[in-house]
């Protein structure tokens, strides 16, 4: 862009700096945005919609035709007005003025209703200002007091804060000791778990491997036997007068129908695997009867016989896939597994017994506690003294010779176990 060309949009620019001039701002109904002004919309909706009896009885006369005697109101003078307008409307030489009066009247309302919208939330400001100011007064006298009951409650939750926290130091280091103590035995355990894990895996995969095996050599066997059963003298010949009259069938291809050649080679392979079928199941009923054909006595000494072989009689199991070795073991008496050391029962008398001492006779501190856990101790301890009942002064009690003062007791039961209104 050259110099020339430069001057020429700066010269441009100015006059339209000159030009403009700052809108005027909007009024006192301008502050009702986008939702305010549907909500307005919205109650003007619900309160005019299905009131059509209503609408009507303002707007009727009490001595037109069909109005009975005191359902009329009697019309304003707002009323009459906006009757002569829209007949003035109705009477003009243009068909849109009724639209454009009814759109000028209903803008009149809908400002009216934001202005009664504008100057209640103007009356809630002013009760929310002076409430606040009377309340300030109130609030300046008391604020001192609290300040001081906060000051006070805050150091005591302080106090209790740290006391907590140092009861817990003391006993994360009694626990730690006792971890340390049951470190290395945890390190034992998960190496032998780990051990047992992966031979049993190993049990598995053998057991595993060996089922599949076995399964493969009975497919094999079974598959052989149903080929051998139907390849016998008669099933070979049904195979040889099929096969040469799937061979014309090929030869007569050319001269034949695609549709009809399927149809026939499909007819012949299916009546091949039926006659196929027919003889294996004879044969195989045959090999089926020979062994049913023994007396009960013999098959009753049979099985006798297979018992007394070892290994005949194998533990139950879950499923076939379950190794042996693991349903032997459900046959022994039940065992416990031992995680972890052994805790005996003399042990557990002699902890409880050093507990017991510990609280007694604490240990002496080497270390010196902070004074905030010291406060939160000592406000425990007024809690709890606090709940006991008093004890009278002197052993002259009004009760007479006892060392409690019933009345006294009887403020504390009520005020601890009395219904509370």
């Amino acid at each position: 862009m050259t110099k020339q060309s430069q001057n020429k949009q700066k010269k441009t620019e100015e006059p339209d700096k000159e030009d403009k001039v700052e809108l005027p701002e909007g009024g006192a109904l301008s502050h009702f945005n986008r939702n305010a002004t549907l909500r307005v919309v919205q109650q003007i909706s619900y309160l005019m919609r299905d009131q059509d009896k209503l609408l009507n009885a303002v707007l009727s006369r009490s001595d037109e035709a069909g109005v009975t005697k005191g359902q009329g109101i009697r019309q304003s003078r707002i009323i009459c007005v906006t009757d002569k307008l829209f007949d003035m409307a109705s009477r003009a030489e243009h068909p849109h003025c009724e639209f454009c009066l009814a759109v000028v009247l209903y803008h009149m309302v809908l400002r009216a209703l934001f202005v009664r919208v504008l100057y209640h939330r103007a009356a809630i400001a002013i009760q929310m200002r002076y409430r606040y100011v009377k309340q300030r007064g109130k609030k300046m006298d008391s604020i001192a007091p609290a300040i001081c009951i906060q000051r006070c409650w805050r150091g005591l939750c302080a106090a209790l804060r740290i006391m907590r926290k140092d009861n817990a130091a003391e006993k994360i280091q009694n626990s730690y000791k006792a971890w340390h103590w049951n470190r290395r035995a945890a390190i034992l355990l998960r190496s032998t778990l780990l051990i047992q894990r992966v031979w049993r895996g190993a049990i598995h995969r053998k057991w595993m491997h060996e089922c599949h095996f076995s399964a493969t050599v009975i497919q094999k066997h079974v598959r052989g036997l149903l080929v051998r059963v139907v390849m016998d003298r008669a099933g070979q010949e049904i195979l040889r007068s099929s096969k040469a009259e799937m061979a014309q069938l090929v030869q007569k291809k050319p001269h034949m129908a695609e549709s009809l050649y399927i149809a026939k080679t499909a007819a012949v392979a299916g009546k091949m695997r039926s006659s196929l079928q027919k003889i294996r199941d004879r044969n195989v009923d045959l090999k089926r009867m020979s062994f049913s054909l023994r007396s009960k006595h013999t098959r009753h000494l049979d099985k006798q016989r297979k018992l007394q072989q070892r290994g005949a009689i194998q533990p139950a199991r879950v499923s076939i896939f379950e190794p042996m070795v693991f349903a032997l073991a459900r046959l022994e008496p039940c065992r416990k597994p031992r995680y972890g050391a052994a805790k005996s029962r003399v042990l557990m008398k002699v902890n409880a017994a050093r507990r017991l001492l510990d609280r007694l006779i604490p240990r002496e501190q080497v270390r010196k506690p902070h004074a905030c856990a010291v406060r939160g101790c000592a406000a425990v301890a007024a809690r709890r003294l606090a709940r006991w009942p008093k004890t009278a002064q002197s052993t002259e009690t009004k009760s007479g010779n006892g060392f409690v003062d019933s009345v006294q007791l009887d403020k504390w039961m009520s005020s601890q176990f009395g219904p509370r209104l």
